[in-house]
């Protein structure tokens, strides 16, 4: 397991993971990309217990894990660390950019909400390139979790991290990625008159909700 510090509280997990089985009795049966037969809670619909982890997978590739050890910290008595859905103690960051597990989305679902196979990050996973068809890969068709990719390498506040994870190959007992730090937001520094004071700006490269508030400088250009 990979760790990648986010900031004083936060972190990636990165785990390589193939589904394979080494027992002789399986507590979970895999039809096509879904895992169904997998224990989780009533009340928050999180998975709880699979017994064979390796055979409870729903495919093969890279998981990656956002941890916040503030939320663990502040709910863990209360054993509610990933009961707010919108901010979770130990998330999945799900390679296809939707955020099923832990919901209920009643029974003839498929089961997405237990995971499936484009949760994983893998080369050529289509669930990836169906949100984020202007992603520029190679040959390989390599994808990548960054700045500009959908789910992004964002705090939980929202913030910017300047994480990239790229090059993620297809899935194997052994892979190689690329992980690179860019703490510079891009856009930025924004040169502008004085005119420009106190309006809200739309940098370019960074989420559409992010906008920037230009506060004159001594009556010189603005940044």
């Amino acid at each position: 397991i990979l760790k990648v510090p986010i900031n004083t509280s936060e972190y990636y997990l990165i785990e390589n993971r193939l589904r394979q089985t080494r027992v002789s009795s399986l507590d979970s049966f895999m039809v096509n990309y879904d895992t169904l037969f997998v224990q989780r809670s009533p009340d928050t619909h999180v998975i709880t217990n699979v017994e064979e982890y390796d055979a409870g997978l729903p495919g093969d590739g890279l998981l990656i894990w956002h941890v916040d050890e503030s939320v663990i910290r502040a709910n863990l008595g209360s054993n509610t660390i990933n009961t707010d859905p919108d901010r979770r103690g130990v998330d999945l960051e799900e390679a296809d950019g939707a955020q099923d597990i832990g919901e209920y989305y009643g029974d003839f679902s498929g089961g997405i909400e237990n995971g499936w196979y484009f949760d994983m990050w893998f080369a050529k996973n289509d669930g990836f390139f169906h949100l984020n068809p202007d992603y520029e890969t190679d040959a390989d068709s390599t994808i990548g979790f960054g700045t500009a990719t959908f789910p992004a390498t964002f705090t939980n506040s929202g913030a910017y991290t300047g994480i990239s994870i790229i090059k993620i190959p297809e899935a194997d007992s052994a892979v190689q990625i690329e992980i690179t730090f860019n703490r510079k937001i891009p856009g930025f520094p924004v040169q502008c008159s004085g005119e420009a004071a106190d309006k809200l700006l739309s940098i370019p490269g960074l989420p559409s909700n992010y906008l920037v508030n230009v506060v004159p400088n001594s009556g010189e250009a603005d940044s």
